[in-house]
């Protein structure tokens, strides 16, 4: 029997689906809020998980008073509200002085490497390091004057530095006279807000977040075309487990961006198999599974992968920390989280932060 101590917003159904896998295994559970680990930080008083207790991390999102203080943790007195983008750094900052305070013997993920995963100029460094196909970056670009330097016609992805999921992400188009850029950023009198529908912007107003973006810290890769099938764009995100790629759902859009939060449709395996071939499916996973191997301390993680248009190669688009959300989703009768448990040993110890 282990003990899973996991530290999250409780009020989650992350915490709670985790918390019911659990139990109906045999196991127990300690619940942390991160909320109660405010004064932990601002004293600089280590929390230490007792002896035996294998630390989880949850999702710190979709939890208003604690966004607001890991901003203000982070040097940033007036945050954004939840739904407003800006100052990611801050929010990063206020993030990784929580994190730094935990102390764990046993980890699924240790704080360090989802803290890396968040910052996406370390974890692309960390996939290259291991020979994972990778989009190309365009390295030096701080300013939108900086993407007007070629005379070549180019689409790119621009992706805030910290942070995940679609949030704050562009992708964009540049040349012959043309700015434009589809994203889930939504202007406001100046500011930037995180919507569900993605708007497209062109002109003064697409050089407008392409310049916000980059003065918040950002990645710039090329645009790789994703492969269709039914006229829809599709990549996918593959759970990896102990190194292992297991769970896998499809994702499409007729957009260029295929969370499924945005409102995107989970794509037909199966079709895709008969579409692409088996091969296919191999050439992902095996990518996925590189992706891994970047983390060995990781036991879980979410990889985003998918095919360019011509089908032959796959690509790793990032990896996430917290990417194992996939509801009804199961590999070999076990969903996600029942995968998570069984596969970590009841003995021994994964060295943690």
């Amino acid at each position: 029997m282990n003990h899973f101590h996991i530290i999250g917003n409780l009020e989650n159904r992350r915490v709670h689906a985790f918390v019911e896998e659990a139990h109906a295994l045999g196991h127990q559970t300690t619940l942390t809020s991160y909320l109660s680990l405010i004064n932990n930080v601002e004293s600089n008083t280590p929390f230490v998980l007792p002896k035996g207790h294998i630390l989880r991390l949850e999702s710190p999102g979709e939890n208003e008073p604690l966004h607001r203080q890991l901003y203000r943790l982070g040097g940033e007195e007036n945050p954004p509200k939840t739904s407003e983008f800006g100052n990611a750094k801050a929010w990063f900052r206020g993030y990784k002085r929580l994190l730094n305070i935990i102390r764990a013997d046993q980890t699924f993920s240790s704080p360090k490497d989802v803290l890396e995963m968040f910052d996406k100029a370390i974890m692309y460094a960390r996939l290259q390091n291991v020979g994972v196909n990778m989009p190309k970056r365009k390295m030096h670009i701080s300013c939108f004057d900086d993407l007007l330097q070629s005379d070549a016609p180019q689409r790119l992805f621009i992706k805030p530095q910290f942070g995940s999921s679609a949030s704050g992400i562009l992708a964009c188009s540049i040349g012959n006279n043309l700015v434009k850029c589809v994203t889930s950023l939504e202007m406001q009198g100046g500011r930037f807000y995180n919507n569900l529908k993605l708007s497209t912007y062109f002109g003064e107003q697409a050089a407008a977040c392409i310049a916000f973006i980059l003065s918040e810290g950002a990645v710039v890769e090329e645009w790789i075309p994703k492969a269709t099938m039914e006229k829809k764009n599709f990549d996918f995100r593959i759970v990896c487990i102990a190194g292992e790629p297991r769970h896998i759902v499809m994702r499409c859009s007729r957009s260029p961006m295929t969370n499924l939060h945005l409102g995107n449709e989970r794509g037909n395996l199966r079709l895709f198999k008969k579409t692409f071939g088996d091969k296919a499916l191999t050439r992902l996973r095996d990518e996925a599974r590189k992706a891994a191997s970047a983390f060995p301390d990781a036991h879980y993680l979410g990889v985003d992968v998918g095919l360019e248009s011509t089908g032959r190669k796959a690509y790793v688009f990032e990896v996430n920390a917290f990417g194992d959300l996939l509801p009804g989703i199961v590999y070999n009768k076990a969903s996600v989280y029942r995968a998570e448990i069984e596969s970590y040993p009841t003995k021994g110890a994964k060295e943690g932060a």
